[in-house]
């Protein structure tokens, strides 16, 4: 069934985010939200394009190969639009099909398996994971649960945000402390979004004090200030937010490199590489460039150290990096290194297409491994 659609004029200066931006979030319980209903296995969806803003609904059934039962619940949400589709990652209040409450479920085009289970790493399967932001091009996944838990030796703490890198899924690292924003043992983060792999907007699940912000309430975001969200709806999403994502509109366009892999000669002193803006050049945006040694490594065999790329508002315009390649005159084979496409805190916003994200790069070898005997045989 088509979504109703609702414009929201009033809404256009109590939205304090970037424009043009759509912003999800899942209420705690069923609810009528500004003409809207909006049961708690969905989400509002308010979308904000040229000053105009328009709120719709969001089923989260449209995008699995399973049903949710009403009594289950959309606890945790990361909503990834990639061109091939939305990249949706999702917790639940309850097991639903062959997933438990610790499997944090990626769906794409209606495609759904169990990204990371955290039954697997020690934590009970009665635990729920609350808070939830999961990259689209790494897949390393932001988290926080519903109550105490012992991993690994390590104690999480539900009013605590943390990351686990998808490559080593055994460490857990503290990206908010939550004494440091107020909130204390009796409470929980409910929702977050990170931005760039550092501290996002986030929403507990009952009333705290932030140090020099003031009182925040389970219906305000923040992180440095506050969006309140129940006054910027209405009253029925007041008791409490538990998703919470924001993100451009594809209208922005995508950002990617021009080609996943490529070669270079050892001795050809430089090379460029091409990162294009496509289908869409609406909005300045940026990115950052993140080389990754491999078999090549930076300062034996190239010279790049990254860098931000900006695009102007209705530029769309190929940004080309340059790389210095060192020549050692020794035989040691071809090598290879990466360079990954990552969100700039500049603009948090930026989509990039976690299919071309990535560009590795062979350095081959220009020397040669032949010898020639005295005698004059090889």
């Amino acid at each position: 069934m088509k979504p109703l659609i609702i414009l929201l004029s009033f809404m256009a200066a109590s939205v304090a985010w970037s424009q043009p931006e759509w912003q999800f979030y899942v209420p705690q319980e069923a609810a009528d939200i500004s003409g809207l209903y909006v049961d708690h296995n969905q989400a509002l969806v308010v979308k904000q394009v040229a000053g105009q803003v328009t709120a719709e609904t969001f089923d989260f059934e449209s995008e699995t190969n399973f049903d949710i039962p009403d009594q289950v619940a959309v606890i945790g949400l990361a909503f990834n639009p990639q061109p091939q589709g939305a990249l949706v990652s999702m917790t639940f209040s309850s097991p639903v099909s062959q997933f438990s409450t610790t499997d944090v479920i990626r769906c794409l085009n209606q495609q759904c398996f169990s990204q990371l289970d955290f039954s697997t790493l020690g934590i009970p399967q009665s635990t729920r994971v609350d808070a939830l932001e999961v990259s689209a091009v790494d897949f390393n996944t932001y988290f926080s649960l519903d109550r105490f838990a012992l991993s690994n030796g390590q104690l999480l703490d539900p009013k605590n945000v943390y990351f686990i890198s998808n490559n080593n899924p055994l460490t857990f690292t503290q990206v908010i402390d939550g004494n440091a924003v107020g909130i204390n043992n009796a409470t929980g983060l409910k929702a977050y979004d990170s931005i760039n792999n550092t501290a996002g907007f986030y929403v507990a699940d009952t009333v705290v004090e932030t140090p020099n912000l003031g009182i925040a309430f389970p219906s305000e975001a923040y992180s440095g200030g506050f969006l309140d969200i129940g006054n910027t709806f209405s009253a029925e999403l007041a008791a409490e937010v538990k998703g919470l994502h924001a993100y451009f509109s594809a209208d922005s366009g995508w950002l990617e490199w021009a080609n996943s892999n490529l070669t270079v000669m050892e001795n050809a002193g430089q090379l460029s590489v091409t990162v294009q803006r496509t289908a869409g050049n609406e909005y300045a945006v940026s990115v950052i460039t993140d080389p990754i040694d491999g078999s090549a490594v930076g300062g034996d065999d190239y010279l790049y150290l990254g860098e931000m790329l900006d695009w102007d508002n209705l530029n769309d315009d190929d940004n080309t990096i340059t790389i210095d390649l060192l020549d050692n005159n020794s035989v040691d084979g071809n090598r290879s290194f990466s360079i990954n496409l990552i969100e700039s805190n500049a603009n948090r916003f930026s989509l990039i297409n976690a299919q071309m994200a990535t560009v590795t790069i062979t350095i081959m070898d220009d020397e040669t491994s032949d010898l020639i005997f005295k005698d004059g045989f090889e």
